[in-house]
C-alpha cells in the first residue's frame, strides 16, 4: 500500500504560500530583505523605532546635539538588559554613564536658571524696569485714588500712607463716586504705623446686606500735635521695593503688589 508523502505536500504548500507572499511585495521591499513568512507585532515595531531614535540621539547624529534624560535612562537599561551574562558591563563604565546622567540633569537645571535670569535682565534693561528700580523709596501717585468693590465680597482691602504715623486717633471716611461720605472707620492711634498701612472695609449696610458695586475713596483725618487737622487721602503709597512674578515686575507697598500701568507719577515723600 502506497503511503502519501505528507511532508513533501506540506513543504510544497508552504513554498507556494511563500511564493504568493513574495509576489505581493514590491521590488524595493524584496531588495531590503522584507518577508511575510513571519508576523511582527506593531508594538515590537514601535519599540524598535524608539530604540533606534534613542541610539541616534546617543551616537551624536542628533541635529540639536541633545539627548533627553528619559532617552539616556532607556539606553542604559537596554544595555543592562541585553548584556552578556558571562561578561557583564564594566562597573567603571556604568559609573561613568551614571555620572553623565547626573551632569545632564544639572545642565538642564542650569539652562532653566539662565533662561529665567535672562528674562529678568531683559525686563530690567528696558525703560520701565529701570524706572521701577529708581522709584524705590519714592511716593507713587495712582491713576485712580479709589478702590473697586465688586458688590459680592464683604471685605474691601485698601491702603493709606501716613508719613509720620498718627499722634491721635484717626477717623477714615468712606466716599462714593458722588463724593458723598457713606461710612466712617475709627482707628486707634497705636495701630497706625509710619509708612504704608493696610486696612479692610466692611462693605455691609447696618442691616447686614452688602453694598452695591462701585468705586470708593478713603480719606483719613486726625489732629496733629499742634491742633491742626491733617487729611490723608487714598491713591498714594511709598514704594518699598520691586516684586518679580512670572517674568513681570510689580511695585511693592507693604506686601501689596501694584502694576506699573496703574501709576500716574512718582514724587518725593510729601503730601
Amino acid at each position: 500500500m502506497a503511503i502519501s508523502p505528507m511532508n513533501n505536500t506540506a513543504m510544497s504548500v508552504n513554498t507556494s504560500i511563500a511564493a504568493q507572499n513574495a509576489n505581493t511585495l514590491s521590488d524595493k521591499q524584496k531588495s531590503e530583505g522584507f518577508s511575510l513568512d513571519n508576523t511582527v507585532h506593531t508594538s515590537d515595531v514601535k519599540k524598535q523605532e524608539a530604540d533606534a531614535k534613542a541610539l541616534k540621539e546617543a551616537d551624536g547624529t542628533n541635529p540639536n546635539s541633545k539627548i533627553s534624560q528619559e532617552a539616556f535612562m532607556r539606553l542604559l537599561l537596554e544595555e543592562l538588559k541585553h548584556q552578556d551574562p558571562t561578561s557583564p558591563m564594566d562597573s567603571d563604565k556604568m559609573l561613568t554613564q551614571t555620572s553623565q546622567l547626573a551632569a545632564l540633569e544639572t545642565q538642564e537645571k542650569t539652562n532653566k536658571t539662565m533662561d529665567e535670569l535672562a528674562k529678568r535682565m531683559e525686563l530690567l534693561s528696558n525703560s520701565v524696569g529701570i524706572g521701577m528700580i529708581n522709584a524705590v523709596g519714592k511716593m507713587a501717585v495712582l491713576k485712580k485714588d479709589t478702590f473697586t468693590h465688586d458688590g459680592k465680597a464683604v471685605d474691601l482691602p485698601f491702603n493709606l500712607y501716613f508719613p509720620n504715623g498718627a499722634p491721635n486717633d484717626v477717623v477714615i471716611g468712606v466716599f462714593n463716586s458722588n463724593k458723598e461720605q457713606i461710612d466712617s472707620i475709627k482707628v486707634d492711634k497705636d495701630i497706625i504705623q509710619k509708612g504704608n498701612n493696610n486696612f479692610i472695609w466692611d462693605t455691609r449696610y447696618e442691616d447686614g446686606t452688602i453694598r452695591e458695586k462701585g468705586d470708593f475713596k478713603f480719606v483719613a483725618q486726625y489732629e496733629d500735635e499742634h491742633g491742626n487737622i491733617v487729611q490723608i487721602p487714598s491713591g498714594y503709597f511709598k514704594v518699598d521695593g520691586v516684586t518679580f512674578e512670572d517674568g513681570k515686575a510689580y511695585l511693592n507697598a507693604s506686601g501689596i503688589k501694584i502694576s506699573f500701568d496703574d501709576i500716574a507719577q512718582f514724587q518725593d515723600e510729601k503730601l
